[in-house]
């Protein structure tokens, strides 16, 4: 693994099991669950097979969601995770390969390559692109999503058109995962409400309300196609 990774990609590098048991549990609360409906909802129906890149698979919270369905592959730079992919699925361990988008794995190519909560973490935005890139097939798609507060947000769409990606839709998306809530008040407010969510107060079709309000302070789901030449 190259030495040149962001601080984010060191971390989970580094990653160890008690850490990941932690990011685990925190998959069982109510609020994960929604935000996990958010994702199927607003993904499933854009991604092409039959290969299907979940990368970085992380907890394992979505690729299981296409098993089944397509030919399933998971990468990751935290080796933990992807011990633990493998355990979970024995069938198809060959398919899960440690490895970060800043030194990508390139032997294989893929119909879409789903990435969330990441991309925006990575120091080199351009270097990552360039490597997602490289293993889509022509007219393969790219789903990942990329907060307005992040370093490259307005310059996005230009790196994506000349690494051969172009934005077939573009949404406003996740209103939990913005990095706006930076006021005292705010963050007291959002905290209540996710203990309104926590004791079952608040159910599903208020959440995706709320985060269509508020979703413009959170982050944006992108869609692209990789250039057939």
């Amino acid at each position: 693994m190259k030495s040149n990774l962001s601080k984010y990609s060191t971390r989970f590098r580094d990653l160890d099991p008690a850490a990941a048991d932690r990011a685990q549990a925190s998959l069982e609360r109510r609020l994960e669950g929604f935000r996990l409906s958010l994702d199927l909802t607003n993904i499933l129906p854009w991604i092409k097979g039959p290969d299907v890149l979940d990368f970085p698979v992380g907890t394992g919270r979505f690729y299981p969601n296409l098993l089944g369905r397509y030919n399933v592959f998971g990468y990751d730079i935290a080796g933990e995770y992807i011990r633990r992919a493998k355990i979970q699925n024995p069938e198809i361990a060959d398919n899960f390969w440690e490895c970060s988008f800043e030194d990508i794995r390139k032997n294989r190519l893929f119909d879409s390559i789903v990435t969330l909560r990441t991309l925006n973490n990575i120091d080199d935005t351009e270097v990552a692109i360039r490597h997602a890139a490289s293993i889509l097939k022509p007219a393969a798609r790219w789903i990942f999503n990329y907060p307005p507060s992040g370093a490259r947000y307005h310059d996005l769409r230009e790196m994506l058109s000349r690494h051969g990606l172009r934005v077939i839709r573009e949404k406003q998306y996740d209103f939990h995962a913005g990095k706006v809530r930076d006021s005292i008040l705010s963050q007291r407010i959002y905290g209540y409400y996710v203990r309104l969510i926590e004791v079952g107060l608040v159910p599903y079709v208020v959440f995706r309300v709320v985060d269509c309000i508020f979703a413009s302070r959170g982050t944006r789901l992108f869609v692209c196609e990789k250039s057939t030449s």
